[in-house]
């Protein structure tokens, strides 16, 4: 109804103006002849008919009044709605109604629809948009007083104050690769800054709020992935210093770690792996060892070398106990001074020692209570017994 009477309105202005133009027309009156020898007219001045507006025979100020009163909750789904004419505006008797459909069209940009109508699949889309929004997001307290939000959970929201700096850090080592795009660009205002150096630079944004109870949306775009934030404004309350903890960074250190320690058990299963011996190693096997003292739990069953390496068989029941540890003798060093350590390992129940010796101990615990089993190799290495 209300663009009813605004047409209303823009004609009634328009007869108004035509009246105005036609009225103010010169009016050329000639004047009496002054003489027969000078038969020249006097030029008369023109006169110009001036008419003052009449509020009662158009009355705007009724018709505004009229238009500012109309309710638009009475012209609903598009039908006709009457428009009163000037004599109904005087208080004189009603003329016929004019209806829309007898009106000039109104401009494009006054019947542009409020709504767009959704497809299925456009308003499916626009729930599970706002699911989103309305995701519970997980936060923790990080280092340094910092609320952590998960990256990728949820809409993060960030709590700011007028007067107050917010501070969103983002991880380091990530490049900015545009400059953030905010709904609110009048009322907020995002500082960029950024903290380290070299490679492990961290892109630091400083947020303000102008006002209070202001909400908008931010979105910040860098070389690894997309932020999307909310930030509302509140009197007092505020966070301080925000950041993100992403789950696919905590993925790669645990794939890193996993792949260092099956590294690990390969070389450990290398080392342990018994080499296999020479074609002519079996003309070379001694077995000529003795072995003395010791209780039989660690008391080796057989000890042989084959020329290169030492190779020391324990009981079975030594496995399931703590086993002793293996030391070279100096026969020229008396005591535990002349004790040193050799590479050795534990393949199942023998030991493998990657030299040949003379004297050897295998010792469990320490002191005076130690266990000790002694190992002599019959035809000395040293050329010596």
């Amino acid at each position: 109804m209300k663009r009813a009477l605004i047409s209303f309105c823009f004609i009634l202005s328009v007869s108004v103006c035509s009246a105005e133009t036609a009225a103010s027309a010169p009016r050329v009156v000639s004047g009496p002849s002054q003489g027969a020898d000078t038969a020249k007219p006097n030029p008369a001045k023109p006169k110009v008919a001036t008419e003052v507006l009449n509020t009662n025979k158009y009355p705007f100020a009724a018709a505004m009044k009229l238009l500012r009163s109309t309710d638009p909750a009475r012209v609903k789904g598009g039908a006709a709605s009457s428009v009163p004419s000037i004599a109904t505006l005087r208080g004189g008797a009603a003329a016929p109604p004019t209806t829309r459909a007898s009106l000039n069209p109104l401009p494009v940009v006054l019947l542009q629809r409020d709504s767009i109508p959704l497809s299925a699949s456009q308003a499916s889309a626009l729930t599970l948009g706002q699911a989103v929004e309305h995701e519970a997001t997980m936060t923790t307290l990080g280092k340094d007083g910092r609320v952590m939000f998960t990256y990728g959970v949820g809409l993060p929201t960030i709590i700011c104050a007028p007067l107050r700096v917010s501070t969103v850090e983002l991880q380091p080592g990530e490049k900015i690769t545009g400059p953030p795009e905010i709904g609110d660009s009048t009322r907020w205002e995002i500082v960029p800054a950024s903290s380290g150096s070299g490679d492990l630079v961290m892109p630091v944004l400083a947020i303000k709020p102008h006002a209070v109870g202001l909400e908008t949306n931010l979105v910040v775009t860098t070389n690894k992935r997309v932020y999307y934030l909310r930030l509302i404004s509140k009197p007092d309350e505020y966070i301080a210093r925000t950041a993100f903890s992403y789950q696919e960074d905590e993925d790669k250190l645990w794939q890193q770690f996993l792949k260092k320690q099956e590294e690990r058990t390969e070389t450990e299963q290398a080392r342990s792996r018994i080499s296999p011996m020479a074609g002519d190693a079996l003309d070379h096997l001694n077995f000529n060892y003795s072995i003395k003292g010791g209780p039989s739990t660690i008391r080796p069953i057989r000890v042989m070398d084959d020329g290169a390496k030492t190779y020391i068989t324990m009981p079975p029941a030594a496995m399931t106990r703590e086993l002793p540890a293996f030391v070279v003798e100096n026969p020229k060093i008396k005591g535990r001074k002349g004790q040193e350590m050799v590479n050795y390992r534990v393949k199942d129940n023998v030991y493998i020692v990657d030299r040949l010796f003379d004297r050897g101990a295998l010792i469990l615990g320490t002191g005076k209570k130690a266990d000790v089993v002694y190992i002599r190799r019959d035809a000395s290495v040293m050329g010596g017994k």
